[in-house]
């Protein structure tokens, strides 16, 4: 007890000086940095304190900061059970972890959304093509616990250790289920030139700019993003997995000058665009206690100007792929209704990936093609 009573004061200490202008991990490294008192497991059991907060999301919003932290600890996030917690505070209900139901996607399982933010998310490994052999023999003889997804994905518990495993983005790619997935939502490679040329406007680090590149083998890729930082890691990443003939650049999409230089060049366009990252909170829990429903508004407006921006890159008879990691309506449906009606496109398919069901992210994906060719 003596144990756990100075854990809950230091987290107590750390979620009250936590403003949610960086992400949490980033505040409670620097915390532990300059408190090295604290031993592994001490930092390991404050952390699992604070995380089981933020998984309370807008619940017992009413509490005091400790019995909201004490709250959490009744949580199984194993399995996202919560009996320990209702029979302790039997006003809590799921329904007000987020108190937008009304903003969710057409089509999405609320009730198993909303629960799955009391669960702790799965590590996914996407294997690269012809390295799965060698990365099971890797995973095997290290003996970290994994189930097999399919033939090019695994799942490993969050927080394994993947140092075994050697360089991600060589044989392996770190990367969500759903966010693999949204490979079988890109054109097949018989649609495609030999050597498609492919646009990834908004790349961050390369995640779906390597999917492709393993999808459309010898791609020719240009990336490009507003954030220098992240177009060098990307670059990294890049020469770790082999990535041949690539181009990127450090640019503003919505820029008239880059439309006019690129425009009808591309066979496929990836709008992998900003938004409120609703479907990964079980992930990163503390986004949805900061969430502020007026950001939706603010995601959607800035996802219409680059979509707005994208569609003239694409060539005729090639296609463009909107993806969020969104929860919400108005940053998947009503998008995908503004780019049929307003940017010259073609709806082909689009859906939710509906990842919570699997211990993994809920996503959009939204394809369409240019109506030439």
């Amino acid at each position: 007890m003596r144990y756990l009573e100075s854990r809950l004061r230091t987290a107590e200490v750390l979620l009250a000086h936590y403003e949610g202008d960086i992400p949490f991990p980033q505040h409670i490294k620097a915390f532990f940095r300059d408190n090295r008192r604290f031993g592994s497991r001490d930092r390991r059991e404050v952390a699992n304190l604070c995380y089981g907060f933020f998984r309370l999301g807008h619940a017992l919003s009413t509490l005091p900061l400790r019995q909201r932290i004490e709250a959490g600890m009744l949580i199984d996030t194993a399995d996202g059970s919560f009996a320990a917690l209702a029979e302790r505070h039997p006003d809590f209900r799921p329904e007000d972890i987020l108190p937008a139901q009304g903003l969710l996607s057409e089509g999405l399982d609320g009730p198993s959304f909303l629960r799955s933010h009391l669960q702790q998310p799965d590590l996914f490994i996407r294997i690269r093509p012809g390295r799965m052999e060698e990365v099971l023999r890797s995973v095997t003889s290290s003996g970290i616990p994994y189930r097999e997804v399919s033939e090019t994905t695994l799942a490993l518990l969050n927080g394994s250790s993947l140092d075994a495993l050697g360089r991600p983005d060589d044989a392996y790619v770190v990367q969500d289920l759903s966010s693999q997935r949204t490979a079988e939502w890109m054109p097949p490679p018989e649609a495609l030139p030999a050597r498609p040329l492919v646009r990834d406007v908004c790349a961050g680090s390369g995640g779906k700019s390597l999917l492709a590149w393993d999808r459309y083998p010898g791609a020719r890729i240009e990336a490009s993003d507003t954030r220098p930082s992240i177009i060098s890691n990307l670059e990294a990443r890049f020469r770790t997995a082999g990535v041949k003939g690539y181009r990127t650049s450090v640019e503003d999409i919505t820029a008239t000058n880059m439309r006019k230089k690129d425009g009808g060049r591309f066979d496929l366009v990836i709008v992998d665009a900003p938004c409120t990252g609703s479907g990964t909170w079980s992930r990163t829990p503390w986004d949805l206690l900061l969430f502020d429903p007026a950001s939706v508004g603010h995601y959607a407006a800035l996802q219409r100007r680059i979509a707005a921006a994208s569609a003239p890159l694409v060539r005729p008879g090639g296609h463009l792929l909107y993806i969020t990691c969104s929860a919400f309506a108005a940053e998947n449906e009503a998008v995908r209704a503004f780019i049929a009606a307003e940017c010259g496109l073609v709806h082909v398919r689009s859906g939710l990936l509906q990842g919570h069901g699997e211990r993994a992210d809920t996503m959009y994906a939204a394809l369409f093609t240019s109506s030439g060719g």
